[in-house]
C-alpha cells in the first residue's frame, strides 16, 4: 500500500489524489442509477458500502445516509448491482427485475451448521495439492492465494471451503499479497505494484505501476480513519518509530502524533559508537574517515551512527522496538510492545489507557484483528503451538486463550477472519509452504 501522487517530493498528502490513484470504483454523481442500502434487520442506511455494476471495473460506495449513485454515462438498466462491506453477507440486486431504488443486505451471522462442522477444528483448504503457496490473502469475502507457475505465477480465486471461483496469470516475479490503507489488495513484485480486483464474474489486475511509486506514496501509510491517513515511520536504526497523519481537508499539512524509543538501546547503542570511536576510525585511517573538527563531527553523529557497518550479531541485539498502530472501528490505539503500554487516540493525542498484561513468552508482537467481528488477539508461538488468547484492547487482560496444535513452524502469514484463524503451513521434510490451513475458535 503505497502512494505516487501523495508525498514525491514531501510529506504532503492529498485524499483525492490517493483515491484517483488507487480506487477501481468509477464515480458518484449520477442522476440515472442511484439507491439506498439498508441494513435488512435495523433497517438503518448503511454507509461505505462498496457497490459494483458486476462485470465491470465502475463502483462506487454509499454515502452518510446510505444514498448512492453511478455517474449519467452509466444507464444499463440490466446491470446487476453487487453491494459488499463489512461484516455484511454480499448481495447482488438484477435492475431490471428490482424496480426499487431501496436495497437490503443482510449481516452476518454464525450458522448452527458452520458450528457443528467445526467439531473438526482444523481444516485443510487444498487437501491432495501439492502446489507451493507463495502467498495468500482475502479479497473482500473470498480467499486468494498466489502460487508459483514455469512461465508466470497464478493467482487463484477460492471460496472460504478453498472451492475455486476464478484464476489469473500474473507476472512471475510476483511474489507478496499486501492490503492498503485504503483498503485495495495489492499485487507486489521487486519492482512493480498491480491492484487485484474482482468484478464478481472474474478475476483481474489493474495496470502495474512501479513499485518506488507505490512505496513512495503508500510504503508507511497504515489506515485511513475519521478524514487522517495515518504514517509510521522508523528512525535511528528502528530504534525509533514516529506516527504522524494528514487530514484530508488539510491538504500537504503534516501533523505528529507520537514517537515511540527503545530508550534502553539506544542509549548502550551511542556508548558503544560514541565520540571517542568515531575518533579513534579517524586516527587509525590516516584522516581518511571523519576527516573534520570535532564540533561538526559531534553535530553530525547521530548521522554518522545511522550509516555505520555493523556485524550481524551486533544489528540482531539491536532489534527494533516493536509498536503498532490499531484500528477498531473508527476507534485508533497505539500498542508499544516493548514497554508494554497501550494509548486509546482521543481528538488525534495519545492518552495512556493501560499496561499490556499478556504473557509475554513467545509472544508475536502484533495484535490480530477480526474485522468483521471486532476481536483482538494476541498469538504466541511456543512448542509446536499457536496460542490464541482473545484480548481486551481497553485493560490489555487476555479474556480467553486457545492452543493450535502442530504448528512445527511460525506461519509467514496469519490472518484471523469470522472467528477463524487461516494460515499457510510448512512442511516439516522441505520447509516449504503448501497447506492452506483454517481453524476455528471458540
Amino acid at each position: 500500500m503505497n502512494r505516487n501522487c501523495l508525498i514525491l517530493r514531501s510529506h504532503s498528502i492529498a485524499y483525492w489524489l490517493i483515491l484517483s490513484f488507487f480506487l477501481v470504483s468509477g464515480s458518484v454523481k449520477s442522476q440515472n442509477i442511484t439507491g439506498v442500502i439498508f441494513d435488512a434487520k435495523t433497517f438503518h442506511p448503511l454507509s461505505d458500502c462498496l457497490v459494483i455494476i458486476k462485470g465491470t471495473t465502475t463502483s462506487t460506495v454509499s454515502g452518510p445516509n446510505g444514498e448512492f449513485s453511478f455517474p449519467s454515462s452509466i444507464q444499463n438498466k440490466t446491470a446487476v448491482l453487487v453491494f459488499t462491506t463489512l461484516g455484511y453477507n454480499t448481495i447482488e440486486y438484477s435492475l431490471d427485475k428490482h424496480k426499487k431504488d431501496t436495497f437490503y443486505i443482510h449481516p452476518k451471522e454464525i450458522q448452527l451448521r458452520e458450528i457443528e462442522i467445526a467439531a473438526e477444528k482444523k481444516t485443510l483448504l487444498n487437501p491432495g495439492s501439492e502446489e507451493k503457496i507463495l502467498d495468500f490473502d482475502f479479497l473482500n469475502e473470498h480467499l486468494i492465494i498466489l502460487v508459483p507457475g514455469k512461465s508466470f505465477n497464478i493467482l487463484k480465486l477460492l471460496n472460504e471451503r478453498g472451492e475455486f471461483i476464478s484464476g489469473l496469470k500474473v507476472n512471475r516475479d510476483s511474489d507478496k499479497l499486501l492490503h492498503d490503507c485504503l483498503g485495495n489488495l495489492q499485487l507486489l513484485s521487486m519492482d512493480s505494484a498491480w491492484q487485484i480486483f474482482y468484478d464478481y464474474e472474474k478475476l483481474n489486475t489493474l495496470n502495474p505501476y512501479t513499485r518506488s511509486n507505490y512505496e513512495n506514496i503508500l510504503g508507511n501509510c497504515i489506515c485511513s480513519c475519521n478524514n487522517n491517513f495515518y504514517f509510521q515511520k522508523m528512525e535511528y536504526r528502528n530504534l525509533r518509530t514516529s506516527y504522524y497523519y494528514f487530514c484530508e481537508k488539510e491538504k500537504g499539512i503534516r501533523h505528529d502524533l507520537a514517537s515511540f524509543g527503545d530508550t534502553a538501546k539506544i542509549r548502550r547503542f551511542e556508548l558503544d559508537y560514541d565520540l571517542h570511536y568515531f575518533l579513534d576510525v579517524r586516527r587509525k585511517s590516516n584522516y581518511s574517515m571523519y576527516n573534520e573538527p570535532v564540533d561538526s563531527i559531534k553535530v553530525k553523529m547521530q548521522k554518522y551512527r545511522e550509516e555505520l557497518s555493523l556485524d550481524w550479531v551486533y544489528t540482531n541485539w539491536l532489534g527494533q522496538i516493536e509498536t503498532q498502530l490499531l484500528k477498531n472501528d473508527t476507534s485508533l490505539y497505539l500498542i508499544n510492545f516493548t514497554d508494554s503500554a497501550i494509548y486509546s487516540i482521543k481528538n488525534d493525542n495519545p492518552h495512556f489507557i493501560s499496561k499490556l498484561r499478556a504473557d509475554t513468552k513467545g509472544l508475536i508482537a502484533k495484535i490480530y484483528t477480526d474485522e468483521d467481528y471486532n476481536d483482538n488477539y494476541l498469538l504466541r508461538f511456543m512448542n509446536n503451538k499457536l496460542i490464541v488468547s482473545l484480548l481486551d484492547i481497553e485493560n490489555g487482560k487476555a479474556i480467553s486463550e486457545e492452543e493450535i496444535p502442530a504448528v512445527p513452524y511460525l506461519p509467514d502469514k496469519i490472518i484471523i477472519k469470522e472467528g477463524k484463524v487461516f494460515y499457510i503451513q510448512k512442511n516439516l521434510a522441505d520447509q516449504q509452504a503448501y497447506k492452506l490451513i483454517k481453524y476455528y475458535l471458540k
